[in-house]
């Protein structure tokens, strides 16, 4: 009887370490993204400050070519993608990725009034910045989560 207790919560046990593989695997994601994802960035807005039509799309087409390849890339090593819905992922990981949006949202309303005050070349320095140091941050917090999640499973 015993035995069997023992291997039911070891296979409770299994299964939870599955369930958290994916978010595990993401949290492997090499730092270097997240400054790539803002130098695209940067360029990207700074392109709005060139007002030509020709400029934009370049840089529309190097932002969007530039984040899937990158996105793609992170995927393709990790082998999988973490699901995002909510009763998939766990709830201090979902904090974490409401609390990014979150400040990413403000981000988003400083560089606005950035562009207001000082143009877009400005603005684009500043999200690009934001992006990099933002981006590392939420993922050293993310793997930290994703660590105790782990330990305690």
């Amino acid at each position: 009887m015993e035995s069997t207790e023992q291997d039911t919560e070891q296979e409770l046990i299994d299964i939870e370490r599955a369930r958290l593989a994916p978010y595990e695997a993401a949290a492997t994601d090499p730092m270097w993204i997240w400054p790539l994802i803002g130098v695209l960035v940067f360029l990207y807005l700074a392109s709005w400050s060139l007002e030509t039509a020709l400029c934009g799309t370049i840089a529309t087409v190097l932002y969007c070519v530039g984040l899937l390849a990158i996105l793609g890339h992170a995927a393709r090593r990790r082998g999988v993608q973490p699901p995002l819905r909510t009763g998939a992922m766990p709830a201090p990981l979902r904090r974490e990725l409401f609390v990014f949006w979150g400040l990413s949202a403000l981000v988003a309303g400083a560089v606005v009034a950035t562009q207001v005050l000082a143009g877009w070349f400005v603005a684009a320095a500043v999200a690009g910045v934001a992006t990099a140091l933002g981006g590392s941050w939420f993922q050293r917090r993310y793997r930290s989560r994703v660590a105790d999640l782990v330990q305690h499973s």
